[in-house]
């Protein structure tokens, strides 16, 4: 089994915490956890789309 890369392990946190990086300064502005969402949705589909 291959081992992962340094690169990869520290990159995917990153990734990972991108999600909660918008969602909470979206429901600090608006005060709606429906508007982050739809943000933060709207952010993993175009993530999803312009990925490899």
């Amino acid at each position: 089994m291959p081992q992962p890369s340094s690169t990869a392990t520290t990159g995917r946190p990153g990734i990972a915490m991108s999600s909660l990086g918008i969602m909470w300064p979206v429901h600090d502005r608006t005060g709606s956890y429906a508007v982050a969402g739809l943000v933060t949705g709207g952010f993993a589909v175009a993530e999803a789309l312009s990925g490899p």
